[in-house]
């Protein structure tokens, strides 16, 4: 303090340093920790979450193939076929393809015909556009 021009000085107090010490020791310290921590902490967060979705994707997996067996029991149970043996009528199947395969091929072929009217049918209009004016 500052008294008539003289500046008085407290004692030194050496517990009081020893306290200041231990507490900026401590604030380096977890000053560290906290920079460790933003290293590593993603990479931790990224691996437990990768191993979490790993298992819940084998637990998902498990489930539906025991779904799956239990629906096909169930299906030999009831005596119901799966596949193509239990098909009648296999020669109508096979028509209804081919009537459907050749209907596609034949709108394939006539969108270019679609094409060219459109083209012929807009040069039409913008001539009458014209003619118009």
């Amino acid at each position: 303090m500052l008294t008539g021009g003289v500046i008085d000085l407290e004692p030194y107090d050496s517990k009081l340093q020893t306290k200041l010490l231990n507490l900026s020791a401590k604030i380096e310290n977890l000053t560290l920790q906290l920079a460790n921590l933003r290293r590593t902490a993603p990479a931790q967060a990224a691996a437990s979450y990768a191993a979490t979705l790993e298992k819940e994707e084998k637990e998902f997996e498990e489930a539906r193939q025991r779904a799956e067996e239990q629906r096909k029991r169930m299906l030999e149970e009831e005596g119901v076929q799966l596949g193509t043996e239990g098909v009648r009528d296999w020669g109508e199947a096979e028509r209804n393809w081919e009537q459907a395969t050749k209907g596609l091929v034949d709108i394939k072929e006539k969108i270019g015909e679609t094409g060219a009217r459109l083209v012929q049918a807009r040069d039409a209009a913008a001539y009458l556009d014209q003619v118009g004016k």
